[in-house]
């Protein structure tokens, strides 16, 4: 068995289906709807997800998905989190599209999956194997 990890930065939110977690809006944590978060799921998995929102598998891989990372601004590294922020940096500069590109995402969470999330945030977070 290979031992990868993936580090993740993004502008967002983590999001969790409501049959398996509570909402933590401490961390930016939002549990939503299970046939919503799994509709996510699949379209991450299927390449389906709309332009404006991007997402990432959390946590320890399984047949099982329990967190999703969804936002604008990804960037990843591995093994450790120095780099995992330089897109999001790069975006939050003076001039930059990042405001838009929020505005953007939410307006997409909510028009195709019904979502009204809290503003974004910047986010870090990471998938491994088992």
């Amino acid at each position: 068995m290979s031992n990868w990890k993936n580090a993740y930065g993004w502008s967002g939110h983590i999001l969790v289906s409501e049959d398996n977690c509570e909402s933590d809006p401490e961390h930016n944590v939002v549990a939503v709807p299970d046939d919503v978060f799994n509709r996510i799921v699949e379209d991450c998995h299927s390449g389906n997800l709309q332009i404006d929102i991007a997402a990432a598998r959390l946590g320890a891989n399984s047949e099982d998905v329990v967190f999703m990372a969804t936002g604008t601004g990804f960037s990843m590294g591995f093994d450790h989190y120095g780099t995992v922020f330089n897109e999001a940096e790069l975006r939050a500069s003076p001039g930059s599209q990042a405001v838009d590109d929020d505005r953007e995402y939410l307006k997409a969470m909510k028009d195709v999956y019904g979502l009204d999330l809290p503003p974004c945030r910047m986010m870090i977070g990471c998938s491994s194997e088992h």
